[in-house]
């Protein structure tokens, strides 16, 4: 661990147009006067006591969270060659936004910084302290550019990254500003989905649900239960996840084909790393990883998952059979209906469905537009900045044709393959 950047500039300008959590007046800032202090982790031991104890106060996701982001990092750092990168900023003698990366070549020898966890990763944020102080400090940096100028100096500094690639980044989420959104961001072609939940769902389902959509939804639980009961539960039993898990690669891979397309979770990476966070979550209690099963008699016919930070759901996983007699009558959106309850029930304030657009996302979330941050740190860097630009302009064609967003769905999956 380095200390790598140190700022004693006050500062001074006011926060227009910022909004965020406790924060504070620019004059108790003011006359604070703090000092800014960088640090760069390049082990997750190192940062382990600092990350978990920003956790117990901050925005952000479980994609953030420290026991996340090690079992990603542990999984892929077996198939790929990365090496991770936690970046933190102390104001004052407090730890208060802690950015999670890892470091990939990008080709011609050119070192890109990302967001921990890739793909896997639907909302990427930084940890950032709920505190006032700190945090209106921190958010006033990121308003006069400070914040993007300490960044690169402690990037350039550690000497070991050339581009920085944060995309699909929200710049505002439940009201608190993404203070990495200030920094040369650029709209983004993804959209991400988030509610907010309310204590009593009846009044929730209310204000979000048309009448026709409750009694089609009524329609279709009672073609179900000719079946059989229909329960909805959490998996408690650890020697019960991997078969929960086998079943929604199946369900996942079956529906995929169908349409076709390859899953994703047909490539062993995914799957370990998936095996693993929910046997960690359940083991450690540490809730990265929960896992939501919709039956019909014993028959299970939908199944979801994903983890909490805080008061927040971020739903990762959700699949349902692709057996006729009960996909017809949408057990997958029943199973996304009744963990909305569930989470309502249990005093969850914020729900997401992940990044990507898809129509039963809407009913409960709506969309938050995203933006794409990209800079350089070096002259090697600028060139591949260059070339990123020209890549991004390709897929944003791409993303406007449906045949050929297919095509490179397959090609990617194909290249994830031939690599593992």
């Amino acid at each position: 661990m380095k200390t790598l950047y140190r700022s004693e500039k006050p500062a001074l300008l006011a926060l227009t147009g910022l909004t965020g959590l406790n924060e504070v007046s620019q004059e108790a800032v003011e006359a604070a006067n703090p000092s800014t202090t960088w640090r760069c982790f390049s082990s997750f031991q190192d940062a382990e006591k600092t990350w978990r104890s920003l956790e117990q106060d901050a925005t952000g996701s479980v994609y953030q969270r420290y026991d996340w982001c090690k079992c990603w990092f542990d999984v892929f750092s077996t198939y790929r060659a990365i090496k991770p990168l936690i970046v933190v900023a102390s104001v004052g003698t407090k730890v208060s936004l802690l950015l999670p990366l890892y470091i990939q070549s990008g080709g011609a020898g050119v070192k890109v910084a990302r967001f921990m966890g890739d793909d896997h990763a639907n909302l990427r944020v930084p940890l950032l302290t709920n505190r006032g102080l700190e945090r209106s400090y921190i958010l006033r940096l990121a308003k006069q550019r400070e914040l993007f100028t300490a960044l690169s100096q402690v990037l350039r500094n550690q000497r070991d990254v050339d581009f920085v690639d944060l995309s699909s980044m929200p710049a505002q989420l439940d009201g608190n500003v993404n203070p990495l959104a200030h920094i040369s961001a650029k709209s983004s072609e993804i959209l991400f989905f988030s509610g907010r939940l309310d204590p009593d769902f009846e009044r929730l389902k209310a204000a979000r649900r048309p009448t026709k959509s409750q009694r089609k939804t009524r329609r279709n639980i009672k073609q179900l239960e000719r079946h059989g009961a229909l329960s909805f539960e959490q998996v408690h039993d650890p020697s019960a996840l991997n078969a929960i898990l086998d079943l929604f690669f199946e369900q996942k891979s079956g529906r995929l084909t169908k349409a076709g397309v390859r899953s994703a979770f047909e490539l062993e990476a995914n799957q370990t790393f998936l095996r693993q966070l929910a046997s960690a979550s359940l083991v450690q209690d540490n809730q990265t990883l929960e896992l939501y099963v919709l039956k019909v008699g014993d028959q299970p016919v939908a199944i979801a998952g994903g983890g909490r930070f805080n008061d927040r759901f971020s739903m990762g996983i959700n699949s349902m059979t692709a057996n006729r007699a009960y996909a017809m009558h949408g057990p997958g959106r029943i199973s996304v209906d009744t963990a909305v309850e569930w989470f309502c029930r249990q005093g969850v304030a914020s729900f997401d469905l992940g990044l990507g657009e898809n129509e039963y996302k809407h009913v409960w979330c709506d969309p938050v537009p995203l933006v794409d941050v990209v800079f350089h740190v070096t002259g090697r860097g600028l060139v591949y900045r260059c070339l990123a630009a020209t890549k991004r302009a390709a897929i944003r064609t791409v993303r406007k044709s449906p045949p050929l967003l297919q095509l490179a769905q397959r090609v990617r999956l194909e290249l994830q393959r031939v690599r593992a």
